[in-house]
């Protein structure tokens, strides 16, 4: 008798954004490539009514439940509630439980945790800490910001053309406004000038393995353009973004001790977040080789043309040896009596 995995996704309206949407290319995809590993399948629309869902993703013959949530109602911050309510239920699950997704969805919290266990990040203005700036002399001295939502990925809400030299007065000014323009909460991070790379990392035998690195390549954007991977970038295929930012990944030795270090960072917020199935990490270098982790995404991306998959395939793993790794981590963790408790 063949295993079920049912595939959980977020539900979505015919007037999704293309981000928004791309959730049902991976659900498709990984569905396939359950399919080929053996084992019944079928994508269920996450739902708030615990029983109803209950129902379908629990009982006999069902391994695991293969989670894709990426909102909630429409809203990123919320994901979370799909391994909560999965946790409620004592199901096995793929991917990263509540907590850690609350911790690293959550773009603040996640720089206080990094910030009280050494993990270098770049500084942050938040509205909450408008009290302490205006106790700062008015000229303060110009920094380059970039604006991001708190609780959003995918780039949503990243505005290159704002990116710039500001005081931290008139950056806080200018997150006064985003937030009353989106009705979503921004903050202010201090913008690393310099290289960027993503370490994709997957769990084997209960430990963290570490994909090849992957590094975007900013030297075929015009000198106007700023050096970032904005909405337009990851998903506009039309824009000059799209087509102007590569990934690199053949490096040559004179990158090995920053690569190695790259990689050492990487694996200490997997440790320190309390990670699991899969993740990434997004980091910054400056120009004096100092290294900045910008994101934990502990919810990747898994369509065919993710990074997360690109760099499964430089490590010569194919969509279905992805997914069997992510299934097998969350039957290890079943095995173990790890599955993460609610709360």
């Amino acid at each position: 008798m063949k295993e079920k995995v049912p595939v959980l996704i977020n539900e979505v309206s015919g007037e999704a954004r293309t981000d928004e949407a791309d959730v049902l290319v991976q659900a498709e995809t990984v569905r396939r490539s359950l399919e080929h590993l053996g084992h019944e399948t079928i994508t269920v629309p996450f739902t708030e009514k615990f029983d109803c869902l209950k129902k379908i993703l629990t009982g006999p013959g069902i391994k695991a439940v293969f989670n894709l949530v990426e909102s909630v109602r429409g809203e990123s911050a919320l994901q979370c509630l799909a391994p909560l309510s999965l946790e409620e239920m004592g199901a096995a699950f793929t991917g990263n439980s509540a907590k850690a997704l609350r911790r690293t969805t959550d773009k603040i919290l996640a720089k206080r945790v990094m910030n009280l266990t050494g993990i270098p990040t770049p500084r942050y203005l938040s509205f909450s800490m408008r009290s302490r700036v205006a106790r700062t002399p008015q000229k303060g001295p110009l920094k380059q910001w970039i604006f991001k939502p708190v609780q959003e990925d995918a780039s949503v809400g990243i505005l290159e053309e704002l990116i710039g030299p500001y005081r931290e007065r008139e950056a806080l000014e200018i997150l006064s406004r985003l937030e009353g323009e989106t009705g979503m909460s921004y903050m202010a991070e201090e913008f690393i000038e310099g290289r960027e790379f993503n370490i994709s990392l997957i769990e084997s035998a209960g430990s963290p393995a570490v994909l090849p690195p992957v590094e975007q390549d900013f030297s075929l954007l015009p000198l106007s353009s700023p050096r970032v991977v904005g909405y337009r970038a990851k998903w506009v295929e039309d824009s000059m973004e799209y087509s102007t930012i590569p990934r690199r990944y053949a490096f040559d030795s004179a990158d090995g001790a920053l690569l190695e270090r790259i990689r050492q960072i990487a694996m200490n917020c997997w440790k320190v977040f309390g990670l699991s199935g899969y993740a990434r990490v997004d980091l910054r270098v400056d120009g004096r080789g100092h290294v900045f982790v910008l994101e934990i995404n502990a919810n990747p991306c898994l369509s065919p043309e993710a990074g997360f998959v690109f760099a499964a395939g430089l490590a010569g793993l194919s969509m279905d040896d992805l997914v069997l790794f992510i299934l097998d981590a969350a039957a290890l963790r079943t095995r173990s009596g790890k599955i993460p408790k609610a709360g």
